[in-house]
């Protein structure tokens, strides 16, 4: 399960971090995006149960879509998020809000 995009309310990470949770030794979870804002607490606790890759450049990102099976996003505010147009273009399956303008 694939997730690109700073990682944040705004992204939904708090709604990724519960379904990696439930779903812990069943679905791997990765996100691809900056975390730096983020106090220490919140990373270790993400990283106990998401790899947490972090921010990779452009170029880079293409390699994770290509691992992936699927691509999730809960976000909570977007206009039309350009990551899930990027993850069609690699045929991932989405899971997504409607606030993510691609649903």
């Amino acid at each position: 399960m694939l997730t690109v995009g700073a990682v944040g309310l705004r992204k939904g990470s708090p709604y990724i971090l519960e379904a990696a949770k439930h779903f812990v030794g069943k679905v791997e979870f990765t996100i691809v995006g900056d975390y730096s804002q983020l106090s220490k607490d919140i990373v270790s606790e993400l990283k106990a149960y998401i790899n947490l890759v972090g921010h990779v450049s452009r170029d880079k990102v293409s390699e994770f879509y290509k691992c992936a099976d699927v691509f999730l996003l809960p976000s909570i505010c977007e206009g039309s998020a350009t990551v899930t147009y990027e993850a069609m273009q690699y045929g991932l399956p989405l899971i997504v809000t409607p606030n993510t303008g691609s649903g």
